[in-house]
């Protein structure tokens, strides 16, 4: 008969085990689980504490050197039963679905009543992880038709194609009930071109700018740099770049945009600071001549980013490059290197990287001169063109999600009516 007890896990004979692979990833979030709530489910062993099933589970307490671990100890009538138990163990248990563990971390984060990031240490998850189940979540309830989807990304998928629905429609809706807003949508959809980067900069001629700004990915993990559950919330569509091909993406980047600027031209490169040498020395091999000591975005109203706060100073602040082809002339002569500017609002954004319209306001009155037209290879939120028709200025760019197309040509049309004061 079976009987339960505590034993040692060294005492325990793995045996011969046919399962080799016990995923080393898998391992360090079981070992951290079990260190933080204890070993949930029993590992069985026979009479002669030969191991029956639970091999992770025993690696798990041996490496965290506990002294005991709970154990069901069971007859075993030869080695058939002892692999049919061994396969039914790692063949035959089921996993919880996609669905059946996000209703369970939402059913958690409820009952825990307090941050997702609260949650998220607790469940041994990320943030984005967390937030992306629990919007699924809520959005089960009314599209019923992710339930039926095999993965939790095919159902994300799912989602954001029906957010992208509603929001064409909304633009149609305003374009039929105000006309005079046609215009302006049609201005600025001509200008916001969904296409690969470089494909869209190879089929321009060349020379024709006055003005760029790059804002590429910076080669970083973006769902741990942005940690509030608002913008993990939009990170999901957001491609990044892999360290190691990060050099030749931006000597290619960087020579493409050379070449669609006119003579004595200004162009302005963001980048992270992990990518500092790469970006400078990629810039300048195009042949961008380029101040090493970057300009500055201080966020004046921000309490600034880190995901150790105990021990690391929290960023304020995002650094450009000034690259010069040519000799150019600034249209604010002499003016400091520091944009001191409120951040969006994280509530308010619909884009990882979206900066504030006054920022780039303020950018394109110190660099470009009027009736310049400017290029924008990577629009994302398209806020620089939103900028650039503020200060009367032309532009066009590049994305490859539409769905940051159809939220700008919305912030467009209310941009348009807030001008003529029809708010």
């Amino acid at each position: 008969m079976a009987r339960l007890a505590e034993i040692d896990p060294l005492s325990i004979d793995v045996g011969d085990r046919f399962r080799k692979d016990y995923g080393d990833a898998e391992m360090a979030e079981l070992r951290e689980s079990i260190a933080k709530f204890g070993v949930l489910q029993p590992i069985t062993v026979d009479e002669s504490m030969t191991l029956l099933a639970g091999g992770r589970r025993l690696r798990a307490a041996i490496g965290l050197c506990l002294e005991t671990i709970p154990a069901l100890i069971r007859p075993v009538g030869g080695e058939v039963d002892l692999r049919e138990i061994e396969l039914a163990e790692n063949v035959y248990r089921k996993d919880l679905t996609w669905m059946e563990r996000g209703a369970l971390e939402a059913k958690i984060h409820s009952l825990k009543g307090s941050s997702q990031r609260a949650t998220a240490e607790l469940i041994g998850e990320s943030v984005g992880a967390l937030n992306r189940r629990l919007q699924l979540q809520k959005a089960s309830i009314v599209i019923p038709q992710l339930s039926d989807c095999k993965t939790e990304d095919d159902a994300w998928k799912m989602l954001k194609k029906f957010q992208e629905r509603i929001i064409v429609k909304e633009l149609l809706a305003r374009a039929e009930k105000q006309p005079e807003t046609n215009r302006a949508w049609s201005f600025a959809d001509n200008h916001y071109v969904i296409s690969d980067v470089f494909k869209g900069l190879a089929g321009l001629n060349p020379g024709i700018f006055g003005f760029a700004e790059v804002d590429p990915p910076y080669g970083i993990d973006l769902t741990e740099q942005k940690r509030t559950s608002t913008e993990v919330n939009i990170i999901s569509s957001y491609n990044e770049i892999p360290d190691e091909s990060y050099y030749d993406f931006s000597t290619r980047l960087a020579k493409a945009v050379y070449k669609a600027l006119r003579p004595d031209s200004f162009c302005i490169w963001w980048f992270g600071f992990t990518q500092h040498e790469i970006v400078l020395e990629s810039i300048q091999e195009a042949g961008f001549a380029v101040n090493p000591v970057p300009a500055i975005w201080y966020k004046t109203t921000a309490q600034g980013q880190t995901n150790n706060p105990s021990s690391h100073l929290a960023g304020v602040y995002e650094p450009f490059f000034v690259c010069r082809k040519g000799n150019p002339s600034l249209v604010k002569q002499g003016r400091g290197n520091v944009f001191a500017f409120d951040p969006v609002a994280s509530a308010k954004k619909y884009h990882p990287t979206e900066r504030p319209i006054p920022l780039i306001a303020e950018i394109l009155n110190t660099f470009v001169w009027p009736r310049t037209n400017i290029i924008v290879p990577f629009l994302g939120s398209g806020a620089t063109l939103r900028a650039a028709y503020d200060v009367g200025l032309s532009g066009m760019g590049f994305d490859s999600n539409s769905e940051y197309k159809a939220r700008f040509l919305l912030h467009v049309m209310d941009d348009f009516k807030a001008a003529k004061g029809d708010v």
